[in-house]
C-alpha cells in the first residue's frame, strides 16, 4: 500500500455517532496498537493482553460506561475500511462469523482472539518511520480536543517526538520520557482529589 493509501484508510474509519455523542472506540485502539508498534512490541496481540489497557482508555477519553463495549473497537476494526488495516487471527468458527455478530468479551478470551496491523500497513509502517507519527496525528486532529492530545498521548505510551519536537498545524507534541501509567498512579494515590485541599477532581470516568 501507499503512504496516500494508508493515510486514507486510516483517515476512512468509521465511528458511531448520535447527535452530539461520539463513540471514538476504533481510534483509541489504533492509537494504542501504534505506541505499541512504536516501542517495538508484537504487531500482533490477543485481546486479553490489551483488554483492561483498552477498557481504561476507552473509559477515560470516551463516553461514560463505554468501556463496557471495548470489544466492539477490536472486532469491527478488522471489518471498517474494507478489512485493510486490521486483521483477526483465531478460530476459524470464530472468524467466520457474519460482520455483525461480535463475540463477547468471554468469547474473545477463552479463543485467544489476536489483532493486529495487516501485513501491508505493517510494511508501510517499516520502510516509512514517520508514517506512524503522522497517522496518530490525523487521528488525534480527526477524533479528539487538541486538550486532550497529550494525555491521549501519554495514555498510550506514544511519542510524536523527532529532534525533540514536532509541529503540526500550529500544535507543539514534546517529548516525554515518563512513565505512561505515572498519572494514573498519582491520581489513585491521592484518591482523585486535591492533595493540598481535599477537592475531589473526578469528573465521570
Amino acid at each position: 500500500m501507499m503512504r496516500t493509501q494508508i493515510l486514507h484508510a486510516f483517515d476512512s474509519i468509521r465511528v458511531w455517532q448520535q447527535g452530539d455523542k461520539r463513540a471514538p472506540h476504533k481510534p483509541l485502539l489504533v492509537l494504542l496498537a501504534l505506541g505499541r508498534l512504536q516501542r517495538g512490541e508484537s504487531h500482533a496481540v490477543e485481546f486479553s493482553q490489551i483488554d483492561m489497557a483498552l477498557k481504561n482508555l476507552i473509559n477515560e477519553f470516551g463516553p461514560s460506561g463505554a468501556g463496557q463495549n471495548r470489544h466492539f473497537p477490536f472486532w469491527h476494526l478488522a471489518t471498517d475500511v474494507d478489512g485493510g488495516i486490521w486483521r483477526l487471527t483465531g478460530p476459524s468458527n470464530i472468524l467466520q462469523r457474519p460482520r455483525g455478530s461480535t463475540p463477547t468479551l468471554t468469547e474473545l478470551r477463552q479463543h485467544h482472539i489476536a489483532g493486529g496491523f495487516s501485513a501491508e500497513v505493517q510494511a508501510a509502517f517499516r520502510h516509512d518511520p514517520g508514517l506512524v507519527q503522522e497517522v496518530a496525528r490525523r487521528i488525534l486532529d480527526a477524533h479528539f480536543p487538541e486538550t486532550l492530545h497529550a494525555d491521549i498521548l501519554e495514555a498510550v505510551g506514544l511519542s510524536l517526538a523527532e529532534n525533540n519536537m514536532v509541529r503540526s498545524a500550529g500544535t507543539e507534541y514534546k517529548s516525554r520520557n515518563r512513565d505512561p501509567l505515572f498519572r494514573e498512579r498519582v491520581l489513585r494515590a491521592y484518591e482523585y482529589r486535591c492533595c493540598v485541599c481535599g477537592y475531589d477532581l473526578r469528573l465521570g470516568q
